[in-house]
Formats: structure tokens, sequence, C-alpha cells
């Protein structure tokens, strides 16, 4: 087929293109025939000419798609006449509404081209006459559907005469003819996302209570199509900043009820009404609640839960996944108290329904309200997790069962509170690894694994592992399908994880399992044996960590062999396969330590190819691979190519590794630290931001191979900014610190912001006050414009703005906490400390007031708490506004502003070591001595000892002025401490003092001192038999513990010790 010349052989060239034969062959002709101006003389000539309403239209779009680029060399009489044609087409009566809309498309595409130089004066009073013309609908509808399309090419220059505009649409609104009020609304669409001023916000939503009327005829009409998009349309006004919905927000959300309610419609016209309710609920949230319609919401998403599946199954998934979205949406935005109760009341009705639906969504509930209704799912646990027990234990249906899984993996990811139930958990799922339905049996086995990991610890998991390890194994028999062994595989992990030590018999069989199923030589296009491969390594790295080095060692050099043989075998896009290696290094690492180094020159190259690999990353221009892009991979944004998840993953995983391993493996790491930084560097502007906080957390720990490397000939010392480290130290810590300093302030992303500033803490405390001297100012600086809202992430808000921007921003300010207790950890009362904190102090006080957002609160209580002892004497200006707000806190709902409103309490007691202070601090203690939360008897636990340290207990004391008796009971009831492992600091010490100089208050509880002795020396020496360190914070300290120990032979000699060693345990005596 020849390239067309003449008007014939186009012709001829365009119907075979029409025909779907002939098509294939058509297209390259016309194609190459259309590189040329001559094409669109021809094809104008074509659309004027041809019978054909396909030829016409035919025309049209070809004419659109080209005319853009010709037009400069276009004949000037063709270019002075042609727009005029256009025009006239339009308004043609005789002309095809189907050739009438793709000449609408042909208009706005060459006003783009001609109005912004003025070059087409005729088109806006034509298009003003064609919307308004008074007799024929045809034009009308033609005008607003030109006129949508003109607000896509040039909406800048129509905006300019918005009130002419918004006319135009109100008279199209409420136009006689329905064709006509739906072409308006289909117009409007645009406009409403280019809205620039609150009084342009305004106009424009003075039209949409008659957008609902056009929207509410679709729907009795049911023109679901118009519909859903009036439905968008007013979805943009709602997520509009300017709050274009403000006058008639009400209406907005008891329109989107009724289509969501209206079970006749098809599914994706409900989806669009439920996806304005989430936005209403996320952009609205006071104007929603103030609806008084988030009961009718609830119903309604109820409903959609309870579509029946008779005719089609897919219909009643598609259904549930709407209902499960919206509820879990509500749960999260809108308070607690107006979703949990509902949320019950249709819990409670149909957990014992007949219909197996019924019966699930029951379940499901307690699924989606646990992800916000936290506090008062966990405060009715005992009776909320009887619904998915029952569901587990027996019922009928395998969806029902498989819902009492998830019900319970997600339960106890959220709530600590499940642990109390680890044991009637294990019952009820022990039986459903027999289901005769696969998916039940892998849903049990991921809440299995959850319950195992999450909750369970050695004497947890003692009672039961020889029956939970022998159904396991069972499971991992040949004829089990992979994708079960799979989950039995995360499972044995999880398990070994909560076993700890006690999982070295049952090592070498697992292990050897795993083993070879990492051996296996890879398949292609496997995906199965590739998920597999994962699971199993990732399972060799948590036995690995839970059995130690002692127990794990024989494996070790097998395990590196078949890691190693397996990166070299995998292809370029095995990202996760990859990813789950770098994991598998990284726990080695962490736990042989020094004896991984001879692995480095094998693994170290791995990780530096993955850290700047660029396999996974494909140009949207069609370019193909981009693995050879030059510069930097900053310049990889996600405008102008398409990037893997999976690989940014695998980068990420390699950069983890990378800092895990400099960190465990020391000096050893020396010879790689160099290039290590130089691959960090080239990502810390990399597009993603995940990688980008990879790299921060991944500073301190090469910094800490350099450490090891030029150790300090001391340790450094609070406040000193004159004592310096080795050279290469100091240097590589300052260049790091600057970097994170720059991401803290100018990085667009929360989550990096928050690293950069953890990141500075971190740096300060390793390397001491010397690294922060010379950057106290910009440091100072940057604190500053965090708490102001004004670094580039923040959108200026503060913890008393909108909720939403309060979440958004709180990642920042728990950043902004640690780094502050690291400065004050670091500089303490010296100069330039309190230099540097007096300014920045106050303004954290504002955040603890009771006005305050909660997440605000608890982080700047209890980061006042550890500055206060970071700074002694030198905090005392802040005690008194500080210790009230302090005191109300421990009343708070939130546990864990209580649990850290206790301890600011403690240390401002043993701050100002005033008795009407401690007697203050126990009445409080006294009223919260059953709380049920462990953190915070702990905590008090550690606030009591603080009050009784803060009197001089070498003299008699006055019992009117300090209660010390009723002190030690209070104290000894709070033990021993069981969440919260770090008072133990104040606890022991407290007990040592007492015995010491208050023996004859302490004889009396004699035996519950001894008790709590043997308790903390057994954990001690587990702690190092199980060759942890023994200066880890959360076991007593050896200074402390001799003390312990001359304080128990002193009592063994005492007449009565018959008697108080009578009820000790084993391991005690």
């Amino acid at each position: 087929m020849n390239t067309p010349q003449t008007a014939s052989e186009w012709r001829e060239v365009c119907v075979r293109f029409l025909n779907g034969a002939e098509a294939r062959q058509a297209t390259p002709v016309l194609n190459e025939a259309m590189q040329t101006p001559e094409s669109i003389l021809r094809l104008a000539e074509l659309l004027q000419t041809s019978p054909e309403v396909s030829l016409r239209q035919l025309a049209c779009v070809l004419l659109r798609k080209r005319i853009s680029g010709h037009w400069s060399k276009l004949p000037d009489d063709f270019r002075g006449t042609f727009p005029s044609f256009l025009l006239e087409r339009l308004t043609n009566l005789q002309e095809h509404s189907l050739v009438r809309r793709s000449l609408a498309s042909l208009v706005a595409v060459l006003a783009a081209q001609l109005c912004p130089q003025q070059k087409w004066p005729a088109l806006f009073p034509a298009l003003v006459q064609l919307c308004g013309h008074e007799t024929e609908p045809a034009f009308r509808e033609t005008g607003f559907l030109l006129l949508g399309q003109l607000l896509e090419s040039i909406g800048a220059l129509l905006q300019k005469n918005l009130d002419d505009l918004l006319n135009l649409f109100a008279r199209g609104l409420q136009d006689n003819e329905a064709r006509v009020r739906v072409a308006t609304m289909d117009a409007m669409d645009t406009l409403s996302n280019n809205l620039s001023t609150e009084a342009e916000a305004k106009k424009f939503g003075q039209l949409l209570p008659l957008v609902m009327k056009v929207i509410q005829f679709c729907v009795k009409e049911q023109d679901e199509e118009q519909v859903e998009k009036g439905l968008r349309t007013i979805a943009h006004c709602v997520d509009n900043p300017l709050n274009v919905v403000a006058d008639c927000f009400a209406d907005t959300v008891k329109l989107a009820l009724q289509v969501a309610a209206k079970s006749d419609l098809e599914l994706g016209t409900r989806a669009a009404a439920l996806e304005l309710l989430t936005q209403c609920m996320q952009f609205h949230r006071v104007d929603f609640i103030k609806t008084g319609l988030i009961g009718t919401v609830l119903v309604v998403v109820f409903q959609m839960y309870m579509v029946s599946a008779e005719e089609d199954a897919l219909l009643d998934s598609s259904a549930y996944l709407l209902g499960s979205s919206l509820l879990c949406e509500a749960a999260t935005v809108l308070p607690a108290k107006y979703v949990f109760s509902p949320s019950v009341q249709f819990i409670q009705k149909l957990r014992a329904d007949e219909n197996w639906l019924c019966r699930r969504a029951a379940v499901a509930t307690i699924t989606l309200i646990a992800h916000g209704c936290v506090d008062l799912v966990a405060d009715n646990l005992e009776q909320l997790l009887k619904v998915p027990l029952e569901a587990v234990r027996g019922d009928p249906h395998p969806e029902v069962r498989k819902a009492g899984c998830r019900a319970i993996t997600e339960l106890t990811v959220r709530l600590a509170e499940t642990s109390r139930y680890n044991r009637v958990l294990l019952e009820a799922l022990f039986p459903r690894l027999d289901d005769p339905e696969l998916g039940v049996v892998e849903e049990a086995l991921e809440a299995l694994r959850t319950v195992c990991y999450e909750n369970m610890a050695p004497d947890d998991v003692l009672p039961v592992l020889p029956a939970l390890m022998q159904k396991l194994e069972g499971l991992l028999r040949a004829g089990v399908p992979l994708r079960v062994q799979q989950f039995v595989v995360r499972v044995l992990g999880a398990v070994a994880t909560a076993a700890e030590e006690h999982f070295v018999s049952y090592m070498p069989a697992v292990v050897e399992r795993l083993l070879a199923v990492v051996s296996e030589p890879l398949q292609e296009n496997n995906q199965t044996q590739i998920t597999y491969k994962v699971h199993s390594m990732e399972t060799l790295g948590l036995v690995a960590t839970s059995v130690g080095a002692t127990g794990y060692g024989g494996y070790l050099k097998q395990t590196m062999a078949a890691a190693v043989a397996q990166l070299v075998a995998a292809r370029t896009d095995d990202w996760e396969l990859r990813e789950c290696t770098w994991a598998l290094f990284a726990n080695l690492a962490i736990t042989f330590e020094e004896a991984f180094a001879p692995f480095l020159p094998g693994v170290v190259p791995f990780l530096f190819e993955s850290a700047l690999s660029n396999s996974g990353v494909t140009s949207k221009q069609g370019e193909g691979a981009a693995a050879g892009i030059e510069g930097d991979e900053g310049d990889l944004d996600a405008k102008n190519y398409q990037v893997r998840e999976s690989f940014v993953d695998e980068k990420e995983g390699a950069v983890q590794a990378l800092g895990m391993i400099a960190e465990h493996t020391g000096t050893h790491f020396l010879p790689f630290v160099e290039h290590t930084c130089a691959t960090l560097q080239r990502l810390v502007h990399y597009f993603a931001p995940t990688v980008r906080a990879g790299v921060l957390s991944a500073y301190p720990q090469v910094l800490s191979a350099v450490v090891a490397a030029y150790p300090p000939a001391a340790p450094w010392r609070r406040g000193s900014v004159a004592e310096k480290p080795h050279a290469d130290v100091l240097a590589l810590a300052s260049g790091m610190l600057k970097e994170a300093l720059a991401a803290a302030l100018d990085d667009s992303s929360k989550e990096v912001c928050a690293k950069a500033l953890q990141t500075v803490g971190v740096l300060a405390k390793k390397v001491g006050p010397c690294v922060l001297g010379p950057l106290l100012d910009p440091l100072h600086t940057c604190c500053q414009r965090v708490l102001a809202g004004q670094v580039s992430c923040q959108r200026g808000t503060d913890c008393f703005d909108d909720e939403d921007e309060q979440l958004e921003n709180l990642e920042v300010f728990d950043g902004l906490t640690e780094l502050l207790v690291a400065v004050s950890a670091t500089l303490g009362a010296s100069e330039p400390g309190i230099a540097f904190l007096k300014p920045i102090l106050p303004r954290l006080l504002t955040y603890c007031r009771e006005e305050a957002a909660l997440g605000y609160r608890q982080h700047a209580i209890g980061t006042l708490g550890d500055v206060c002892v970071q700074l002694g004497p030198a905090f005392l200006p802040y005690l008194q506004p500080l210790w009230p707000m302090a005191l109300h806190s421990t009343s708070s709902p939130s546990s864990v502003l209580r649990r850290n409103a206790i301890y600011t309490a403690g240390c401002l007691v043993e701050l100002a070591r005033k008795p009407d202070l401690s007697v203050q601090l126990l009445q409080c203690a006294v009223e919260l001595r059953e709380d049920e939360d462990d953190a915070v008897r702990d905590n008090m636990a550690g606030a009591v000892a603080r009050a009784i340290c803060a009197v001089d207990l070498s003299k008699k004391l006055d019992p009117t002025r300090f209660p010390l008796a009723d002190a030690v009971r209070l104290l000894l009831s709070l033990l021993p401490l069981t969440e919260d492992r770090e008072p133990i600091e104040q606890v022991l010490p407290c007990l040592v003092l007492l015995c010491t100089h208050q023996f004859e208050v302490v004889r009396p509880y004699l035996d519950r001192v001894l008790d709590n002795f043997l308790h903390e020396l057994a954990q001690r020496i587990k702690h190092i038999q199980a060759g942890q360190s023994d200066t880890d914070p959360n076991i007593v300290q050896a200074p402390v513990a001799q003390e312990m120990i001359s304080i128990i032979k002193r009592l063994s000699t005492a007449k009565n010790f018959g008697s108080l060693s009578g009820s000790l345990t084993a391991e005690q005596r």
C-alpha cells in the first residue's frame, strides 16, 4: 500500500484503517503520511466532503493528534479559514453527534495553539452562543461538551472570565433538557481542580447543590456512568484545600449515602459514593462528625458486607472489600467512641446468624475496628476475642474460619494485651492446622506465627513446644502443598524467636531442611520456589539469632556457602531473593560479630553492587532498562522512570546490611569503610525515601567500625567540647553530621527528616560533645525550624492545628525529641548545653499542656523527664511549670501518656528533693497501683524508688513528713518489673540503700526483698550465659549486683533465714 497523495487515496487508506481486517496494513501507511503538513489539508478536505460519519470522525481524531505539530507550516489561507470552518461544523444541526464530540476535542487542541496568542477571538463568543442557544438543545449540549474540553486545554485563560463561566454553568445545570444538564456537570470537573482562591471556591461551591440534583436525576434514570462522573466532581471539591463544599457538606454526605445504599446500582457506582464518603471523613473530619450521620454510614457499610453471594461470588467479594475499606477508614479517622459501640452491636447481632456472610462480617468487623479503636478494643478484649475464637473453633463455613484466624492475627499485632490469652489462642489454632480447606490452614499458620513472634517468651512457649514442633514438622512432609510449607517455615522462625536458646534441640533438623531448600537450583518462572527460598532464608536468620553463635556455629559456613551460591545463580530481576539474603547476612553478623569477619570479602562486594544497581529502573520514555544511567541516583524520579518496588526494597536491604555488618564486625570492616561511605553518599539523595532513611541509619553504624579501629584513650565526658577523638573518627562523624542536618532541613519526606534528626543524636552520643561544637548554631536553627513547622517536609503546623496535620508531623516531632535527649546527654549542664536548650525547653513545655495533641504530649513529657535527668540542677527553672502538668497527665486515658508522666514526675521529685512533692507522687502512685498497663506499673516503681532516694535515708525520718514504710510497701507491691525493665536502675539501688540504712523499716518485707534480689540476679546470670552484654541496662549492673550478694550473705546468718528461704524456687536456691 503506497503513501496516499490525492483526496481519493486518503479516503481509501482511511476506509481500510476502519476495516478491522485491513487495519494492520493501513496503520503504518497512515503514520508515515501524517508526518507531512500536507496530511492536515487532505484530512480537512475529508472532514468537509465525506458523506460517511465514520470517516469524518476519523478525520477529526487524526487532525487532533497532528495539527499542533504542523500548524505553523500550513498555508496562510488555510490557517485563516479552518478555525471558522470548525465552529460552523459544530453548529451544523445535520452533523452527527459523534462527529460533533470529536470536533470539540479538535477545537480544544487548536485553541491551545491559537488562543494564548489571541489568534482566535471568535471562539469564546461562539462558545457562549452555543451554550445559550435558545431553540436547539443539541447545540447547548455541544457547547458544554466543548467548554469541558477547553477547560483542559486553555483553562487558565478561560478562568480570567470566571464569573461568566459560572453563569454559563448555572444556566446549564438548570436546563430543561437532561442531556444539557449532564454535559454541564461533566464540564465542571476540570474547573473544580483549578480553583486558586477562597473567593473562587465559594462561588463554585454555590453551584454544587445544582450538581447534586443532576446526580440524583441520573440515579433515577440509571445513567450510572454520569453518576460516577458527578460524584468524582464533588470528590475533587471535597479534597480541595479551599473547602469548596463548606456550605453544602451535610448534603454531600447525604447524597453519597443515598447512592451507596442503593443496592440496585452497580458496585462501581456505589464504590464512587463510598470513596466520596471516605474523602469526607479524611478531609473534613470535624464537619463529618457534626452531620450526625456516622451511624447511618456504618449501617451502609454493614449492608455492603452482606451482599448475597448466591448468584455471583465475585460480587460478594467486591462488596465485602468496599465495606471493609470504609469501616477501616472510619475506625482510623473518626473518634473511636462514634465507631466502636455501633460496631459491637452489629457484631453481637450477627455473630450467630444462620447466614455465613453475616457471621463473617461480624468477625471481620473486629479486625477492622482494631485499626483505630485500639484502646476500646483492648478494654473489651476478653468479650470481643470470643467471636473469632468461636469462628476458628468450629464454624461450618471455611470463609468464617479464615476470618477468625485473620482477626486473631490483627488483634495480636495491634494489642499487647492478647498475650494474656496465648494458651487459649494456641488451643484454638492447633486443630485448624488439620483443616480440610488449605486456605484455613494458611490463615491459621499465619495467626500462629504472629502469636509466637509478637507475644510469646520462652516461658510461654516451652510447655507447648514439643507438640507444636511435632505438628509443624508433620506439615513439612512430602505431599503437603508447597504453599502451606512456606507458611510453616515462617512459623518455625517465629517459634525459634519465642523459644530462644531452648530451640537448639530442634535446630539441626530445621536448619538442614531449610538449607536444602536454599540450595535447590533456581527454576525458570517459578515464583512459588522463589517465595519458599525467601521464607527459608528469613527463618535461618531468626534461628541463628535465637540460638546464638554457640548453638548455630556448626552451620555458619554451610549457610554462607548456600547463600552466596544462590546470589551467583540469581537472575537480574530476583530482587526479593537478594533482599532476604542481605537480611540473612545482617542477622548472621549480629549473631557472630567478629567471627563473621572471614566472610566480608565475599559478601560486601555483593552489597555494593546491589546498593548502586539500577536494574529495576525503566525509562518511561521507552528507552528500556536504565542500568547505564549516569549521574546522581536522585535523578531517577518517579516522573521520568518506572521503578519496581521490590527493587527498591532490595536496595534498602543492602544499605541496612552494610550498616549492621559494619557495626557488628567492628575493626575488621575498616578496609571497606571508604567504599561504603562513597556508596552511601551516592544514595543520600536517592528518589526513594526509604533508601534515604536507610542511609542515615547506616551512618552511625559504619562510624562504629572506625571508632573500634581507633578507640579513644578514655570515654568522653559530658559537656567537654575540647576532648577530641582520633582525627579520622572526628572527620567522618562531622561529615555524616552535616549530611544528616541537611536532610533534616531540606528533605521532602517526614520519614527521612525524622531519621536525620535521630541520626544527629546517635552520632553525638557515639563521638561525644566535640563533634557538636562547630555545628551547634546550625543544629539550633534546625531544631527551632522543626518546632515552628518550617522545615521542607512540614506544612507550617504545630500540635494545636488540624488533627490530620498533627499526625503527619508527629513522626518529625518524635525525631526532634530523640535529638534533644541526645544533645542533653552529650552536652549536659555545660555552658554550650544550657545555651542550646534554653530557648527550646519553654517551647517544649507548651506541648505538655492538656490542649495539645495526645501524641505530642506523650513525647514532650517523656523527653523533658530525660532532659531533667541529664541537666540536673540546671533544670530547676522548669520544675514549677512542668510538675502540675506531669502529675495531671498521670490520670490520662492514654497508657503511654500515664507511663511517661509518672516517669517524669519521678525525675522531678529526685531533682527537687522536697518531701511534699514526694508525698504527692506517692498519693498518685497509690491511685494507679492497680493500673491495667504493666509498663505504667513498672515506671511507677521507678518513680517511687526515686521518691524514696530523694530523702536522706541515712537519717531517721519523720513519718509525718515522709511515710517511708508506706513507700516501701508500695514499691514492693509493684515488683518484679515485667514490661519495662529500664526502672531497674532506680529500683534495685533503692532496695540496697534501704537494706543498708533503714533495715528496721524493711525487716517486715525481707522475704519479698530477697525474692526480688534473687529474681534479678537470676536474670543477670541467664543474660550473660546467653552471650549477651553484662552492661545491658535491662539487667542489674555489676556493682549493684555485688551489693545485693553482700546483703543476701548477711541475711543468710539471720536466725529466720530458713523461713525466708523456704518458698524459694530451685533456681533461686
